[in-house]
């Protein structure tokens, strides 16, 4: 899915990644900070908590869980808040630290990327 969703992932392998994170964290001893961004009915399932903790485990890391932004460009949607707290909770479950990004705006379509896309359409018109 990752593939699917990012196409440069193709030349980096999530393992390589992951790989080089672990070593930053064992010459630095910082945390590293990873960004999940929740599409509704695509990524937000238990089984995906359960597999990016599994990937996770064994190593200093936060995940910030970012609640799309639906856009009207894209066919994306925002995951409902139960599937969010319960992504949340199937990380804290197994020990991996978590936050959810506030979206502000949301309601005046402007959050984070709905501006930008506003304001395209605009640039367009």
């Amino acid at each position: 899915m990752r593939e699917q969703l990012i196409p440069s992932a193709q030349k980096f392998s999530i393992e390589s990644l992951l790989a080089e994170c672990q070593e930053y964290v064992q010459t630095t001893g910082r945390r590293v900070s990873f960004e999940y961004i929740l599409l509704g009915s695509l990524n937000d399932r238990l089984e995906h908590a359960i597999e990016l903790a599994a990937l996770l485990r064994g190593f200093q890391s936060h995940v910030n869980l970012i609640p799309y932004n639906p856009i009207r460009e894209v066919a994306y949607k925002r995951p409902d808040p139960k599937s969010i707290q319960a992504f949340v909770q199937a990380l804290q479950d197994r020990h991996i630290a978590v936050s959810v990004r506030r979206s502000r705006g949301l309601e005046a379509d402007a959050a984070c990327g709905q501006l930008r896309a506003s304001q395209a359409e605009r640039d367009r018109t």
